[in-house]
């Protein structure tokens, strides 16, 4: 009987076939390449969610923004730009920044930082910024990390914001006997909160977050101060609302003073023909309290500030001595046309003629023994005076000759 062959069952110890190696191949590709699609798939679901997730937030931020009165346009998209690169929550953003940041989940869930950060708040939950102005925002940051830039005043508190405390004025009213230059104006309250600055307006206005900053020491001059002041205080958190406004009003009265051009303390009033002849060295000097007004004045007692006679002081001066009968009354005043300072009072005063005596003659002929007559005598007459002889007639009188030389009879 034949026998056939049994085929021999080979040991998987004695190796693989190169048939085995092909296919086991084949199927550890095919798995690789389903692991790596199957990933990809997955970081695509979670980058689509992250973005859904950051264009959630951009929308809820795209609203605070409306909320706020600011142009949607003028904010920067934090998607499309480095979303991913981390800034941390004391990071700060200057003026003029344009900030793309990343993504801060807690903002959004906090969606009240963003209005708050939209409305000046110097720290947000997410980042902080610095301002070149408190309550006029060049710049602002966002609780989700990116920055809008606009221009022109803070939005308006809320209803239950807290007012701030107004400034309290320290001057004002009548400036007269002021010592310029000023400062100091108004007491700045202390109760306010850090970055409460005060504006201030000069025309009878409100103050606005637009208004200039009042720095306290402006060193008005009778030239620069003003006729009112309006001061405001103003903080770019808006959990505090702008104080009520006060105005405080200024004014100032000129002055004339009246001096003899050599300082004498007596007999300001009084002027001998010699003083009446030297103006510049004895006569009248008028002075306004205030640098640049001109004194108008007149010296025959009508009213200078309507009367057509009146002139412009412009140096010291005296009457002419025909003005005196027996008196001159001059009156004068310092003018003023600023609205802010009022004209001085007519000052009236009454000039008179003063009576000096004059030293008698001397003889210039000698007189030690009689003279011969026809001997001429001649006197020594001080001044421009002319001296009045009598010969063995008495006394001289206005009367008598004329003379400063005669001879002897």
């Amino acid at each position: 009987m034949n026998i056939l062959p049994v085929p021999s069952v080979r040991s998987r110890a004695a190796g693989f076939t190169a048939v085995e190696l092909v296919v086991a191949v084949i199927l550890f590709s095919a798995a690789a390449s389903g692991a790596l699609v199957l990933g990809k798939a997955m970081r695509d679901h979670r980058m689509a969610a992250i973005s859904a997730n950051q264009q959630n937030a951009y929308a809820t931020f795209q609203s605070q923004v409306a909320l706020q009165g600011i142009n949607p346009a003028l904010v920067s998209n934090p998607a499309a730009g480095a979303i991913n690169r981390g800034i941390r929550a004391e990071s700060a953003i200057t003026a003029g920044a344009n900030l793309s940041a990343s993504f801060e989940s807690r903002a959004v869930a906090q969606p009240e930082g963003a209005a708050r950060t939209l409305a000046g708040s110097a720290r947000v939950d997410a980042i902080t910024y610095t301002l070149p102005s408190a309550g006029n925002q060049a710049t602002r940051g966002t609780g989700i990390g990116f920055a809008i830039e606009t221009a022109g005043p803070a939005p308006a508190a809320g209803p239950n914001a807290i007012p701030l405390s107004p400034p309290i004025f320290n001057l004002s009213g009548d400036l007269t006997n002021a010592d310029f230059p000023l400062n100091d104006i108004a007491t700045l309250p202390g109760t306010n909160p850090p970055g409460t600055v005060y504006r201030y307006t000069t025309d009878g206005s409100d103050p606005t977050g637009s208004s200039p900053v009042w720095d306290n020491d402006p060193g008005w001059t009778p030239a620069t101060f003003p006729a009112q002041l309006t001061l405001r205080a103003f903080n770019p958190d808006p959990q505090y609302s702008a104080s009520a406004t006060v105005t405080a009003q200024y004014s100032m009265n000129l002055a004339m003073g009246y001096a003899r051009a050599d300082s004498r303390a007596a007999n300001l009033y009084g002027f001998s023909l010699a003083e009446l002849s030297s103006p510049g060295a004895t006569g009248i000097v008028l002075t306004p309290s205030v640098d640049g007004y001109a004194i108008v004045l007149t010296l025959d007692g009508s009213d200078p500030s309507s009367s057509p006679t009146s002139s412009t002081y412009s140096g010291p001066f005296a009457p002419d001595p025909s003005q005196f009968s027996p008196s001159a009354t001059l009156k004068a005043y310092a003018r003023s046309n600023d609205p802010r300072i009022a004209s001085s009072p007519v000052q009236t005063y009454f000039l008179t003629t003063v009576q000096v005596a004059m030293p008698a003659p001397s003889f210039v002929t000698p007189n030690g023994q009689p003279l011969d007559p026809g001997t001429v005598v001649v006197l020594s007459v001080p001044g421009s005076g002319t001296s009045r002889t009598e010969i063995n007639n008495g006394v001289p009188t206005q009367a008598s000759s004329q003379a400063n030389s005669f001879p002897l009879n």
